[in-house]
């Protein structure tokens, strides 16, 4: 079996080599760890948000629940 090797490389696309510089991995690394640690900053932030407007809430229904037991006791004084 005889064949032209000029021929059938002719039809082939030509051939693009791989570049020589390696990405560096802590670069992708260190990335990463900063999407990550702002992700948990924003998370902490929202958190302590809820938790801060959650006892805010809490002390005004206490403050109201205080008045009205004095308002009560106004009227039903202790025997």
């Amino acid at each position: 079996m005889e064949f032209d090797i000029d021929a059938d490389l002719a039809d082939d696309p030509p051939i693009i080599p791989s570049p020589t510089r390696v990405p560096d991995p802590t670069f992708s690394f260190d990335t990463r760890f900063i999407v990550f640690e702002e992700r948990m900053t924003a998370m902490h932030k929202a958190q302590k948000k809820f938790l801060q407007e959650s006892v805010t809430s809490m002390q005004e229904e206490q403050r109201k629940f205080f008045e009205e037991m004095r308002t009560f006791m106004t009227y039903f004084p202790p025997p």
